[in-house]
């Protein structure tokens, strides 16, 4: 998939299909929660910004093509770099690998998207937003099929908490 990750130090699992993973630290990363809480003048930086926009689409929508869902997609899980923005995505749990044609593929890329954006429109513009869409689906312009699956996205948490 080439999606960058924390290093793997050591992995255990159980014969009832539990496990775990411990990875080394990547030096100089914050979550993104913890980086918007603590420094929400970081996400005004338009060049920092656009890079770790540019990152982020292109690591989900890696992700996404080779049917795997995290469904944890939150701002949480998504470590970055201060100064060079580089971009890793982390604890995924629940995440899965799917045949992209079952309903259970496309409902997971729409939680995940739903995840990013759901913190995202407090810190980033309507433009940074499409921006990151447009790069994740890998194209100039919003097209037909695009504004169904973004109107999906923004409904996703539409009534919850």
């Amino acid at each position: 998939m080439d999606v960058p990750t924390a290093r793997v130090v050591t992995y255990a699992e159980t014969n009832d299909r539990r496990g775990a993973i411990v990875t080394a630290e990547v030096v100089g990363s914050v979550d993104l929660w913890t980086l918007s809480q603590r420094s929400p003048q970081k996400f005004q930086d338009r060049t920092w910004c656009n890079e770790v926009i540019v990152e982020l689409a292109n690591h989900t929508r890696s992700l996404h093509e080779a049917g795997f869902v995290h469904y944890d997609l939150k701002w949480r899980n998504i470590l970055v770099t201060e100064v060079e923005p580089e971009v890793r995505i982390i604890d995924c749990p629940l995440g899965r690998a799917f045949d992209k044609s079952l309903p259970f593929h496309r409902r997971g890329v729409l939680k995940d998207l739903a995840c990013l954006d759901r913190v995202t429109r407090f810190y980033l513009s309507r433009s940074q937003r499409l921006r990151f869409f447009l790069r994740y689906r890998g194209h100039d312009h919003l097209t037909r099929e695009d504004k169904r699956i973004l109107r999906r996205v923004l409904r996703f948490f539409r009534g919850r908490h």
